[in-house]
């Protein structure tokens, strides 16, 4: 019996359940693929580590030979388990070319360096252990080598202390330690002879460092060895190299958010559609009372009616999760080895949640059979008599039309099914901003006190001199000196200043964390943003990241031991503040202490500021100016500058412009379905309205009109609630990131206020106009059917 109702049923109402099924399978798809995508990142992670054999500590030393201290150091440590090293040759990007042109896609130092199967593993695309390479191939870092749209067989060509060496691009590689999409220190991986007769060179030796990857039961002891030896030129903990995937993470846990959304979207539809089959059917509802069916025997009907659509649409979601899960790993996987032996498993059971949640939804949404009875039945119900005034408006009291008063009074009057579908269009052009807005940020001016600069009008990113002041060739200033004469001797007066980058560990009450210092002797500490407290203005105090405060348990006014250069110093903190840099955990020197020039790991950039104050299409043409005078691509005003450095823009933009089209294609479902459903409710008002003289029209016009209303309800509420739920979803993720107290999010107007909802009006103009076409089928002789 309920087989033959069900299937009657399902036969009655074609459109309603196709959609309903539609609903089904993409919220089990969604669902399905996302919490799998969020495990498999989440633990594939950690086990990718430790195939690559990253250990707890990555550390770079400017100490070529095994036999330095610094390893002396880790073999008479007793918490160090044990260790491995790499001999690399560091290469900046301006040595650097593709087919005769300089190499894009990364703007600090490079490594070069021949693969070491007992130090590290790097893979190929396949998931291969790369185990050595032939001739003078090279395998470059895929996220840099994507950048820099490398095609096998591309001659790239590194310049080594002015001796070039060819070689041929053969693919990219896998690498756990610096392959994220948040790192900017490419590994090249070459031969052993090509990394000989690099190392034959006699200048080479300034850029020969060592690799180690420490295993260690105590990170303290580490950090302290770091904190004592020379020429450690840069260093992360395991969980700093897990943090800098934060991209990857984001792209799932949004793809997971869409999931949830679409969950609710689906209960907010079958609410609507359980509400008004009962309203329709409340006759028959009465009959089966009336021959001694109960309650809970009725609502199974219903409820058997909805399990096998959420049955079928959770298989079909089932078999599209695995194909819709790899495509949405795919960039995810060019960066890291994704292992997950659970996956058809964990994918099964997200089904399984969907088909439960589904169902006790359905039956709480049947608790209204309850209230019926024979006796109401028959006297109430939708087509039955009407005892209350229809709609808030009056006709005669507005000078509006007669389509555009029935159009709005219609929604007025039914605020249970309008509030249905403006939460769900709100909810569908919400997310869609949230993302835009997130993109927009990590593109815009708003972030650069984030980046630790000040604002300039023009940043070039040269990397070059950082060797030179190493070495002791040059000092920061001179650096600078030799940009500003530069761009005078070409008509551009101008100050250059650069930032620079110390690494030091920083130790509070026995708790040790390692940090970058933030240094420019050409800058005044007051220039800086700071969110709490006040500028270090003497040489023995010290700005601090939120991040680092709390993780040592330090705050203002409290003396902080800082060790660096193989010295350790006091210094007093006097003010709090976020930073992306390494990761939140940063602090700022004042400008008058002295660093030596031997311990600068990196420059940020070169900040020019014009002396003639030009405007921004001016700065725009300087740019270009700039570019072709030192032959550089790396040239950015404030907003292309913090782009650079986040690298996160480009891949919220992708995952923007995939909710975008599941936002419409959730909007269009909708549009189709409420409209499908008003026509067939409101059969006999329609025939009534034909009968008296309404066109055909006419009546399309009104129900079009009636969707236009609800979008523009819809978007004005998503724009407004859009700044808010933006701060709440997005702001624990930049906390990750370094922004622990939230940042000020930038919008793009024209995209949000203009293109979106034009893109969304469209489609619903014309999806409801569409489908509208149908009430031309009802006659005014249906008017036979009113009771």
């Amino acid at each position: 019996m309920y087989l033959r109702i069900l299937l009657k049923d399902l036969k009655r109402k074609k459109a309603m359940n196709c959609i309903i099924l539609l609903f089904v399978v993409l919220s089990a798809m969604f669902f399905a693929s996302g919490v799998n995508n969020i495990i498999s990142i989440a633990a594939g992670l950690d086990h990718y580590l430790d195939m690559a054999g990253m250990g707890d500590y990555i550390i770079l030393v400017g100490e070529p030979t095994k036999d330095s201290p610094f390893e002396k150091s880790l073999n008479e440590c007793p918490f160090v388990t044990g260790h491995r090293r790499e001999s690399v040759i560091t290469v900046i990007a301006d040595n650097v070319t593709v087919n005769g042109m300089q190499m894009d896609g990364f703007s600090s130092s490079g490594m070069l360096l021949a693969p070491d199967i007992d130090a590290f593993h790097y893979f190929d695309m396949n998931n291969e252990l790369i185990e050595a390479i032939p001739g003078n191939e090279v395998y470059i870092t895929n996220s840099i080598a994507k950048k820099a749209g490398l095609s096998m067989g591309d001659a790239i060509d590194i310049n080594i202390s002015g001796k070039s060496f060819g070689f041929t691009f053969a693919g990219v590689c896998k690498d756990a330690a610096m392959g994220s999409d948040m790192m900017d220190n490419p590994r090249f991986l070459i031969s052993k002879n090509a990394f000989d007769e690099m190392m034959a060179e006699e200048a080479a030796a300034i850029y020969h460092h060592s690799m180690y990857y420490v295993d260690t039961t105590d990170i303290r002891a580490v950090e302290n060895i770091i904190s004592t030896a020379d020429g450690v030129r840069f260093y992360a903990e395991r969980s700093m190299i897990k943090t800098s995937y934060i991209v990857n993470t984001l792209i799932a846990g949004v793809i997971m958010a869409v999931s949830i959304c679409l969950i609710l979207i689906a209960f907010a539809v079958l609410r609507f559609t359980i509400s008004l089959g009962i309203t329709e059917e409340f006759r028959e509802i009465g009959v089966m009372k009336a021959v001694g069916l109960k309650n809970r025997s009725i609502r199974s009907l219903y409820l058997i009616k909805y399990l096998g659509l959420a049955v079928i649409g959770a298989l079909i979601g089932l078999a599209a999760a695995f194909p819709f899960g790899d495509m949405l790993l795919g960039s995810v996987s060019e960066n890291m080895i994704i292992t997950n032996d659970h996956e058809v498993l964990i994918n099964i059971i997200s089904c399984i949640i969907v088909i439960g949640i589904i169902l006790l939804f359905c039956w709480g949404c049947t608790s209204k059979i309850k209230k019926l009875s024979p006796v109401d039945a028959v006297r109430n119900g939708q087509t039955g008599e009407r005892f209350r005034k229809h709609g808030t408006l009056s006709f005669s009291k507005t000078s509006l039309g007669a389509n555009s008063f029935i159009s709005l009074n219609d929604v007025l009057s039914s605020p249970g099914q309008t509030a249905v579908i403006t939460a769900i269009f709100t909810l569908c052009s919400l997310l869609v901003m949230i993302l835009s807005s997130t993109a927009e940020t990590l593109s815009s001016d708003k972030l650069i006190y984030m980046i630790g600069v000040t604002k300039s009008d023009v940043y070039y990113v040269n990397q070059s001199a950082v060797n030179e002041i190493i070495g002791g060739s040059k000092t920061i200033e001179q650096t600078n000196e030799e940009v500003r004469t530069i761009l005078s001797d070409n008509g551009l007066s101008a100050n250059v200043h650069s930032e620079a980058i110390i690494s030091a560990t920083a130790s509070y009450n026995d708790r040790d964390v390692s940090i970058r210092l933030m240094w420019c002797p050409e800058t005044s500490p007051t220039d800086y943003y700071y969110a709490e407290g006040t500028a270090p203005l003497n040489s023995d105090e010290i700005a601090l990241t939120y991040v680092t405060a709390k993780d040592i348990g330090a705050g203002i006014g409290d003396t902080l031991e800082v060790s660096f250069n193989n010295k350790t110093e006091r210094f007093i903190i006097t003010a709090l503040y976020d930073s992306f840099n390494g990761l939140g955990y940063c602090g700022k020197l004042n400008n008058g202490y002295h660093i030596p020039d031997t311990s600068i790991v990196q420059l940020m950039a070169y900040q020019i500021d014009f002396d003639d104050d030009p405007d921004t299409d001016t700065i725009n043409h300087r740019i270009e100016m700039i570019k072709d005078i030192f032959g550089s691509k790396r040239v950015f005003d404030k907003a292309g500058f913090v782009n650079d450095c986040t690298k996160a823009a480009d891949a919220v933009r992708s995952v923007k412009d995939l909710t975008l089209a599941v936002a419409l294609i959730i909007i269009i479902l909708i549009t189709v379905l409420m409209e499908r459903s008003f026509i067939s409710k409101e059969t006999a008002e329609i025939a009534l309205m034909k009968a008296i003289g309404f066109k055909s029209r006419s009546l399309i016009c009104i129900h079009v009109l009636r969707f236009m209303i609800i979008t523009a309800i819809s978007i004005v509420a998503a724009a407004v609630i859009s700044t808010p739920a933006t701060k709440l979803i997005m702001d624990p993720i930049f906390a990750v990131m370094g922004a622990s107290s939230g940042i000020e999010y930038a919008v793009n107007g024209k995209e949000t206020f203009l293109i979106f909802p034009a893109v969304i009006f469209a489609a619903v103009t014309a999806v409801t106009f569409i489908t509208a076409l149908y009430t031309k089928t009802v006659k005014a002789s249906d008017t036979a059917a009113i009771e």
